[in-house]
């Protein structure tokens, strides 16, 4: 593999967000509120209180996901990244005068009658907003249901027909989606190999669902325009333990390259599995490619060949300053290094929290308003929603030291189609 070139992308420098907390005047099933004058709040909860909000009951969130050893996909991020979030700011007094009520649910991202199971216990519970359902399959699925509950949702996972306004789409105003869109990465990993290493033979790897199938459908043409070929398309299951017969059919093809939109422990099959076949080609594992090298059940000989694209990587703190409280923070509670999902997990808290100080009051329609218009600095973006409530615009490309560090190579921006979607 070519090695890429490592580039230092400097990040806007860290700063103060200012939010108003309004008076409750219209809604009659709101908590009361009283105002005060503002606060301002940055990325890892160190803030200078300059005055506080108040409501007359804590405001509830429900996260959705799995945590070890709940399933089969089951990874520790969302999990310590909610968990860390409330616990920050609960210490330092809670929001408008209140702790926030947290709750965490597991939800499957591949079973979606349970998935729907743990949304509708989520809004049993009288979530103020929910977060949750990191996979596709399960966004698409339970989307219905968010548009049903009227409850302010931010989704783990960036299907394309979820942003507001896509063709065919079952986005609706009580979504917002705190990842970049699949979309946009998907082409942009096509062309990182075929633009940049000089890729010309692709073997392409979709696992079955709807992440695989949609990204693998933008991937294809995007390669075949930058004058490649898909010498293979493979599909695998979201579960597979042994991708022989995938790897021996890219490399009987010649491809001189895999791209794989596949599920962590998939991609630790892959990636070994690879090695151990003697294919010795880049492989671009997309945002789980750090997943699962964060396992540690990679081989060391395998390293070398692993490309991703991550959201964020905190751990890179001189791209990302905001990260640098937040990785500490981490690493010290947990005893492991966060990865973009623990961050976009820690930033969807404050982003609740953000919204509850700008809207002054437990209203709904309220704090999905106020996610619709604020901008806040979090560890992984400067976050501001788009038409299509889309709330992340930025993603890196990496490779992996042989400790599994990851190294980030380039910056990229994804960003919103004209108009939403």
């Amino acid at each position: 593999m070519r090695k890429a070139r490592f580039i230092v992308a400097s990040l806007v420098a860290l700063a103060l967000v200012a939010v108003a907390c309004g008076d409750n005047k219209s809604s009659t099933t709101s908590a009361p509120t009283t105002k005060a004058a503002t606060t301002a709040t940055t990325a890892g909860g160190a803030a200078a209180t300059v005055a506080t909000c108040k409501v007359d009951r804590a405001m509830k969130l429900v996260g959705l996901a799995e945590k070890p050893p709940e399933g089969p996909n089951a990874i520790p991020d969302y999990a310590n990244g909610w968990d860390l979030a409330v616990t920050q700011i609960n210490d330092k007094g809670g929001v408008c005068g209140q702790k926030i009520d947290f709750e965490r649910l597991a939800m499957s991202p591949t079973d979606v009658a349970t998935a729907k199971v743990a949304y509708l216990s989520a809004i049993d519970k009288k979530a103020d907003i929910t977060f949750g359902m990191n996979s596709s399959t399960i966004v698409l699925a339970v989307a219905p249901e968010v548009l049903k509950a009227a409850t302010p949702n931010i989704y783990l996972s960036a299907a394309s027909q979820v942003f507001l306004g896509a063709a065919n789409g079952v986005g609706n105003e009580w979504g917002f989606i705190i990842r970049p869109r699949n979309a946009g990465s998907a082409t942009i990993q096509a062309d990182y190999l075929t633009k940049e290493l000089g890729k010309k033979k692709i073997g392409l790897l979709c696992a079955i669902g709807a992440f695989g199938d949609g990204s693998c459908a933008v991937a294809k043409p995007a390669i075949e325009a930058a004058g490649a070929t898909v010498v293979s398309q493979q599909s695998a299951a979201t579960d597979a333990t042994n991708l022989t017969t995938q790897i021996l059919a890219f490399k009987n093809a010649g491809a001189d390259a895999v791209l794989s939109f596949e599920f962590p422990n998939p991609e630790v099959v892959l990636f070994n599995q690879m090695s151990d076949n003697s294919f010795n080609v880049p492989v671009m594992g997309g945002a789980s490619s750090g997943l699962a090298i964060a396992t540690k059940n990679v081989k060391a000989d395998a390293l070398k060949n692993v490309l991703g694209i991550d959201d964020c990587v905190p751990v890179s703190d001189t791209i990302n300053p905001p990260a640098k409280d937040f990785t500490a923070a981490y690493r010290a509670k947990y005893n492991i290094d966060p990865g973009y999902a623990a961050a976009e997990a820690y930033d969807s808290v404050y982003l609740a929290a953000e919204a509850l100080k700008t809207a002054g009051k437990l209203d709904k329609k309220a704090l999905a308003d106020a996610l619709r218009t604020i901008t806040y600095q979090g560890v992984c973006e400067k976050y501001k929603a788009d038409a299509g409530q889309g709330l992340h615009h930025a993603s890196y490309i990496e490779s992996f030291d042989a400790a599994g560090k990851p190294l980030v190579v380039k910056a990229v921006s994804i960003p919103a189609p004209a108009g939403g979607g």
